[in-house]
């Protein structure tokens, strides 16, 4: 099954970037979580992700990182989180990112390292 985003907002993104970079215990679920969990965290942000999809070794990325996004898309501003919403995915797979697929992009840059 393909990741399905329809359930998300806006709001539930920059809520979900605030968490990642504000709050240890919801950081420290992402990772350490087992995948049934990240699984369960991602459905209350709005995505449907399968179970089978979610790595068992994740990457969460830094505070920093996680605020930088949200300043990137001005989403402390409602109104400017509001221009978002004219469908429900525009921004949800930054949470995909967050959530667990560094992994995919750390794996990427030791690639392309070692190759010089």
């Amino acid at each position: 099954m393909p990741i399905d985003y329809s359930k998300t907002t806006t709001d539930g993104v920059y809520e979900f970037l605030k968490a990642a970079a504000e709050d240890y215990s919801f950081r420290k679920a992402l990772e350490t979580g087992t995948p049934r969990q990240v699984q369960r965290v991602l459905k209350r942000y709005g995505i449907a992700v399968d179970l089978a999809d979610i790595p068992v070794k994740r990457y969460v990325p830094s505070h920093h990182l996680c605020r930088a996004l949200i300043d990137q898309f001005g989403l402390r501003s409602s109104r400017i989180r509001a221009r978002y919403d004219w469908t429900s995915s525009a921004l949800a797979p930054i949470m995909i990112v967050i959530a667990y697929a560094m992994p995919l992009q750390a794996t990427v840059r030791r690639e392309v390292d070692a190759e010089g």
